[in-house]
């Protein structure tokens, strides 16, 4: 059976945090760990399952290599909705272009 993913996906395990889009707003519900990553989506390995098309914000941690002692970190941020659950997880599909910000920059 041919690939049917339109992007590479990443086997990388990053921290995330996850926000349900609830009363007009995102609310930060849950920390999770993604198993890979892709332009288009990621799937997020966590205990709770989400509705199928729930729409999530999603930061995703990027330790980065400087010139200082320090770790520094980066973040990548977007929106998306779920299609498909696990027994492991959840696949979110992102509905356009991430973010990737400093994670000192809180914005959303």
């Amino acid at each position: 059976m041919p690939e049917r993913r339109r992007f590479y996906r990443y086997d990388l395990q990053l921290e995330a945090n996850i926000s349900v889009y609830q009363d007009h707003k995102f609310q930060k519900t849950e920390k999770g760990k993604t198993r890979n990553i892709s332009s288009g989506g990621a799937f997020i390995q966590t205990s709770s399952h989400y509705p199928l098309g729930i729409s999530l914000y999603l930061e995703v941690y990027l330790p980065v290599q400087s010139q200082a002692r320090t770790p520094q970190v980066s973040k990548i941020q977007g929106q998306g909705r779920v299609i498909r659950n696990s027994s492991q997880g959840f696949a979110i599909n992102f509905d356009q272009e991430c973010d990737l910000v400093p994670a000192a920059c809180e914005s959303k």
